[in-house]
């Protein structure tokens, strides 16, 4: 038995509470919440011109049980991002290449194949 598989929800019982568990990234891909979730489409979050912070994404989760390395986590990504356009030339390369197998949500990735250039 599967103790996690993403994607997929799960029942869980304690006493006689019943939890059910999925994976945050099920949630963000439910065509209950957003239109073609499986597409990027950032314009989804922009009203009028502006971002609008929509309350169905919770990448960090909500309440009292959120994530304590929110704030951590962002920073992270911002120097991670900055550190990679500093010190490489990101060029699109032509062709196809299937990440589904071997990336960490299971998504089907087309046509995003990409070569780092050292700068």
């Amino acid at each position: 038995e599967k103790l996690a598989d993403f994607g997929y929800s799960h029942k869980c019982s304690f006493s006689i509470h019943h939890l059910s568990l999925g994976s945050l990234a099920a949630v963000m891909r439910d065509p209950k919440n957003f239109d073609n979730p499986s597409k990027f489409i950032p314009d989804r979050f922009i009203k009028d011109g502006r971002f609008e912070n929509d309350p169905k994404v919770c990448g960090f989760s909500v309440g009292l049980r959120n994530c304590i390395g929110k704030s951590l986590a962002i920073e992270e990504y911002f120097a991670f991002a900055t550190a990679m356009v500093e010190n490489f030339r990101i060029k699109r390369v032509a062709g196809n290449m299937d990440l589904a197998k071997h990336a960490f949500l299971r998504l089907p990735i087309d046509d995003i194949r990409v070569q780092f250039l050292r700068r």
